[in-house]
Order: C-alpha cells, then sequence, then structure tokens
C-alpha cells in the first residue's frame, strides 16, 4: 500500500522522533497525531510512528482512527465500514474485538460506522475508558485525527488525550497560520510534544522536556 510504504520511507524521522519522546516525555504513552489543515501527513506519521517504536522497543502500538471525517486510516486498512471506536457503546472495554493488525505488534481500532459524535463519545465516558484499557495491553496508543483548522472533533479529544504531535507541510501551513495552531492547543491547555514538517528537511524536533 502506497501510504504505508511512504510510512517506511519516514523511517529514519520516525525513529528520531521516537527516540526525543521516548526521552523528553517518557512518561507519555497516548497522543493525538494531527495537522493544522488537512492533507499534511497525520496518517502517514502515525504509522510511521508505531513501526518505530515496535521495531526500537518491540512496543505494543494501538492505532486509533478518530478522523470521523475522512477515516483513512480505517480505509487504508481494509477497515472502511467495519465496526470499531464509533462503535463501542456501553463496552469500550471490549475494543479488542474490532481491531485490525497489520503488523505484529501493531494493531488499528477503525472510525467505526454508527452515526456517534466525539462530543457524545466523551460526554459518555467511552473515550476514558477506552483509552483506560488500551493502555493496559499496549505500550502506545496514537490517534489519528482530523486537522485542527475547522475540526471540532479533534479539540474535543484533546480532553482526554492532551498530548499532541503535529504533522505540517510547509508549502501548505504558513508559519502565521502555524502558530495560530499551536495557540490554540495551548488555549484548550494541551500541548505540542513534537512536530514534523513535510517538505522542509522532513526533519522531525521535539519540543523537548524544557517545554513541558
Amino acid at each position: 500500500m502506497e501510504q504505508i510504504r511512504q510510512a517506511r520511507n519516514l523511517g529514519n524521522e520516525a525513529t528520531r522522533l521516537y527516540e526525543d519522546l521516548r526521552h523528553n516525555f517518557p512518561a507519555t504513552r497516548s497522543a493525538l497525531i494531527t495537522g493544522c489543515n488537512g492533507g499534511e501527513g497525520a496518517t502517514t506519521l502515525s504509522l510511521a510512528l508505531a513501526i518505530a517504536a515496535h521495531r526500537l522497543d518491540d512496543a505494543r502500538i494501538l492505532l486509533i482512527d478518530a478522523d470521523f471525517a475522512k477515516s483513512a486510516l480505517s480505509r487504508l486498512v481494509g477497515g472502511a465500514g467495519a465496526e470499531g471506536l464509533r462503535d463501542l457503546g456501553e463496552n469500550p472495554g471490549e475494543f479488542t474485538g474490532h481491531l485490525i493488525r497489520i503488523d505484529d505488534g501493531i494493531s488499528v481500532l477503525p472510525a467505526g460506522r454508527q452515526p456517534m459524535e466525539m462530543a457524545d463519545l466523551k460526554r459518555d465516558g467511552t473515550l476514558q475508558a477506552l483509552l483506560d484499557a488500551a493502555l493496559v495491553s499496549h505500550d502506545y496508543i496514537f490517534w489519528d485525527t482530523e486537522a485542527i483548522n475547522g475540526s471540532a472533533n479533534t479539540k474535543i479529544l484533546m480532553g482526554v488525550v492532551p498530548d499532541v504531535i503535529l504533522a505540517t507541510e510547509s508549502d501548505r501551513t504558513r508559519m502565521d497560520h502555524f502558530s495560530a495552531c499551536l495557540h490554540e492547543i495551548a488555549s484548550l491547555r494541551a500541548r505540542v510534544l513534537a512536530v514534523l514538517r513535510n517538505r522542509a528537511g522532513r526533519r522531525a524536533f521535539s519540543m523537548g522536556a524544557d517545554q513541558q
């Protein structure tokens, strides 16, 4: 699959980023992966980080498709229309029955098919219960989300998962828009752990422990 190939091609950058996260934020095991605007590579980065973490630490990774608008990750792994996040209902602890395994140690929870909104999933405790259960069985949970610009869902999700990794594209997001995106994340009491600037040498950098 093309996107998985692209994720593997991000190997060096994803490895450096993962090593920085592991060093600077050792207690962080769950993070949102998003962009300021759509199409900046968040899904590819989610896959690349999962591959890097599993390769380096034999970590058990759960990728959650929380992009209800496009569900690109679900489609990528053949889970379009499959039950997933929006179908957990009163049994979020039973999420393992909906997982799609894409590699040893790496699984995907599809977006699901019920017409549930992110606000509903937060209000009824599904998101928090899922996170609590997933942290028992997995080493890291990466949430592939919609772009922050214009997405209420990602902002709602930050209330449960306040750690954010940004994928941005230098010819798509201007620096003033990028700065506004950082300000919005901070206003939601979330924090940016790291940024990957695509088409700018693709060098990932961690915000560092001094930014905690």
